[in-house]
């Protein structure tokens, strides 16, 4: 297995057979570089994390006032969408494909 693609078991260098202390600077930077790299990550990870959740909570708010305003769109097992056609929006169930019925609203 590549060492450096695994998880460090201990952190104390002693516990290893062969170690040598880092002391290039170029070496140091680029680790600073790579650890900073990796904090932005899980700043802008933490950021997506919020707004998808924030996104799923409207999905929801939406999906409930639809449900409220329109109830027999929903059938027993049947799942339903937002679709837009011409310019407005149309709550639809896809209980069945657009090909199998007569007519398009």
């Amino acid at each position: 297995m590549d060492e450096q693609n695994s998880a460090p078991i201990s952190s104390n260098p002693s516990d290893y057979e062969r170690a040598v202390r880092i002391k290039d600077d170029e070496v140091l930077l680029l680790k600073t570089e790579l650890d900073e790299k990796a904090r932005r990550v899980r700043r802008l990870q933490q950021q997506l994390d919020l707004l998808l959740a924030e996104g799923n909570a409207l999905k929801e708010r939406l999906f409930l006032r639809l449900d409220d305003l329109y109830p027999s769109v929903r059938g027993v097992d049947s799942a339903v969408a937002v679709r837009q056609w011409k310019e407005a929006l149309w709550y639809v169930a896809m209980d069945c494909r657009p090909e199998e019925k007569d007519h398009h609203p």
